[in-house]
């Protein structure tokens, strides 16, 4: 008994003595030496040259960093690298400093850069980094730092470059980087600051870049920038409400504050050396460049880049881009824009790049681009245009990539766009509602003037350069068009089954009825117009009259494909009605001629009769067609039910004939 009991005493001394060796093995850093040599070898042997035994050749030393690796360590740990070599940076991978404790790095003078990133550092204690006097770059991203306490980098005095990203910090004293005279760039984004204290960045006179994106910022306060001199200021993916644009350095030259909640963008005067504004995705209404010294003569930006793209912005005014005569992009894609005033682009005379995609824009303006000699690339697409005038891009001269899909577009004159954009290399024309005949002739068109029609998505065959289209046969489906506006119904021709030959010919010979009917109201609505009934008092309102009939709108996209059965009949008992009823009240105040007015009758009643006639042998030739598909059906049905009961009566004999043997047999 005694034995064993001195044997487990020294057994529990020996495991306490081992337990304390592996604390103190794992409350030590390793550190590995490694040197970084030129890739090109010297022909002289000095002392700050290594000699490379397997290539009998020297090459130079150019400098040596060091890669630690360790857990966690006690309050009065230091690091120390035995090494005669001055060190250019240490890197920690593997490591778990939870703690960064003071003079940890006390015996490391010469080590100009730090990298403590992905650490697991929660806590930096003042006077960490004390004995760095050369450090000039820390990055400290990607660790779980809460807070950067007053007093932390006082002693770096050479510090350009703070890289403090990617923690969960919550607040920066005002003090943190007092005595960090030279600091030019400080990264903070993607941690939870709410708030910045007014003196933060006092001290800072060198600082040129700033990146407080993807925080929790409200407002930035009057004082916080006053003293800097920066060139670039990152603010987005905040929930900054208002901004007071005099309150930022007058030397910035990159401003993004997009991803935030801001209404308005005006009062920019004071940041005339600004390059790039980036304010999409935010809640802007009314955007205002004009601006005005002292002496009320005008003033300009030197802006090359302006996005103001998913905003709320409903129209562009006159004062919209005022003093912006250097602007190369402007990107205004996704907005509420219905109207663009003439005139508010003029003062854009070096734009390059302009994106007005996904409005609300139905209608351009003549003389809207008149004055963009310089344009490159326009993109309108994804609005609701349906009337495209190509002299709308007259002064365009340079234009060389224009986009159109995605709008409500069913012709364009080639030849005449080409006349007024002589550059012109890329169109896009997917997703309009073309005839396939009209869009076929247009590809072949642009291509003989050398211009390319970007390839749709769709890859049925029917369709053009893979660009959806309809044709004037039968044989198309109900189609929908997408607009940023709302989703328009396109009135096609139902799909008809294709039973036999005669379903082609009578669908062909209703195109041809169409046609025929169409073509002569336009060349009597051009004869009417070229004669003597010009004189007729408000001749427009009989063309506005007729538009609103059930007629026209059977052949327009807003006859719904339901109305064709319920409408056919009830306008042909009424047509005459349509007629009497329109014309006489356009004859009362200055009748015209006896021979035009006969001429109109006549000619209108004609029309009228032949479409009628023809509408009616339509009706009867669908009605034959379902009889005669009646009739098959039940021949067939008829058929199917005789070969049944001959199969029956086969089964059976045969089972009769098999037992008849089988009795034989027995």
């Amino acid at each position: 008994m005694c034995f064993e009991s001195i044997m487990n005493k020294n057994v529990l001394i020996w495991t306490v003595i081992l337990v304390g060796c592996i604390d103190e093995v794992l409350a030590e850093i390793s550190c590995e030496i490694t040197e970084v040599k030129s890739s090109t070898p010297s022909e002289h042997d000095l002392s700050d040259f290594y000699y490379d035994h397997d290539s009998s050749e020297v090459y130079e030393k150019l400098y040596s960093f060091a890669i630690c690796e360790g857990g966690e360590v006690d309050a009065d740990y230091k690091i120390n690298i035995h090494t005669s070599e001055e060190l250019k940076y240490i890197i920690f991978q593997n490591s778990k400093l939870t703690t960064v404790p003071v003079h940890i790095f006390a015996s490391l003078q010469g080590v100009q850069e730090m990298y403590l990133n992905s650490s697991e550092v929660e806590t930096i204690q003042p006077g960490a980094f004390t004995g760095l006097s050369n450090l000039n770059q820390i990055y400290l991203q990607d660790n779980n730092i809460t807070k950067l306490s007053a007093g932390i980098f006082n002693s770096l005095s050479k510090l350009e470059i703070l890289n403090a990203a990617n923690n969960v910090l919550e607040s920066v004293e005002e003090h943190t980087f007092l005595g960090v005279l030279n600091l030019m760039k400080l990264d903070l984004h993607s941690n939870n600051l709410s708030y910045i204290l007014p003196n933060t960045f006092a001290n800072l006179q060198k600082l040129e870049y700033v990146d407080l994106s993807q925080n929790y910022l409200l407002e930035i306060t009057s004082n916080v920038f006053a003293t800097n001199q920066l060139l670039y200021l990152n603010l987005s993916c905040n929930s900054i409400q208002n901004v007071t644009f005099s309150h930022l350095p007058s030397s910035l030259q990159f401003l993004n504050l997009s991803h935030n909640v801001i209404a308005e963008v005006s009062n920019l005067s004071n940041l005339l050396s600004l390059l790039q504004l980036d304010v999409s995705f935010n809640k802007i209404t009314q955007i205002f460049f004009a601006v005005q010294n002292q002496t009320e003569t005008s003033v300009t930006y030197k802006l090359i880049d302006l996005d103001i793209s998913h905003n709320l912005i409903p129209n562009i005014t006159l004062n919209s881009f005022n003093s912006l005569q250097d602007l190369i992009k402007l990107n205004m894609a996704n907005n509420l824009i219905s109207a663009i005033s003439i005139g508010s682009l003029d003062y854009l005379q070096s734009l390059i790049f302009l994106n007005m995609s996904m409005n609300k824009i139905e209608e351009v303006d003549f003389g809207t681009f008149g004055n963009l000699e310089r344009l490159n690339t326009l993109d309108i697409s994804n609005n609701g245009l349906s009337n495209f005038q190509e002299s709308t891009l007259h002064g365009t001269k340079n234009l060389t990539h224009l986009y159109l899909s995605d709008n409500l577009i069913k012709s364009i004159d080639a030849p005449y766009l080409k006349a007024h954009c002589g550059y012109l290399k890329t169109i896009s024309l997917h997703n309009n509602p073309w005839n396939c005949l009209i869009l076929g002739k247009l590809v072949k068109t642009f291509e003989t003037y050398q211009v390319t029609v970007i390839r749709g998505p769709t890859t049925l065959a029917q369709h053009v350069n893979g660009i959806r289209c309809y044709t004037n046969n039968l044989t198309e489906p109900l189609e929908y068009i997408s607009t940023a506006e709302s989703t328009t119904k396109k009135f096609l021709l139902p799909n008809m089954p294709n039973v036999s030959t005669y379903f082609d010919s009578l669908a062909e010979n209703i195109n041809t009825t169409f046609n025929t009917f169409f073509n002569n109201f336009h060349q009597l609505e051009d004869t009417l117009r070229s004669s003597s009934v010009h004189a007729f008092p408000n001749f427009e309102n009989l063309d506005a009259r007729f538009k609103s009939t059930s007629f026209y709108k059977f052949f327009t996209i807003k006859f719904d494909q339901t109305d064709f059965f319920r409408h056919t009949s009830k306008y042909c008992a009424n047509a005459e009605h349509e007629k009497v009823k329109i014309i006489p009240k356009r004859l009362e105040s200055n009748p015209p001629s006896p021979s035009d007015s006969d001429k109109f009758v006549s000619r209108l009643d004609e029309i009228l009769g032949t479409f009628k006639g023809k509408v009616t042998v339509f009706m009867i030739l669908v009605l034959i067609v379902l009889v005669t598909v009646t009739v098959l059906l039940v021949l067939l049905y008829l058929k199917v039910r005789s070969i049944d009961k001959c199969m029956l009566l086969q089964k059976r004999k045969e089972e009769s004939t098999w037992f008849d043997a089988q009795l034989e047999l027995i």
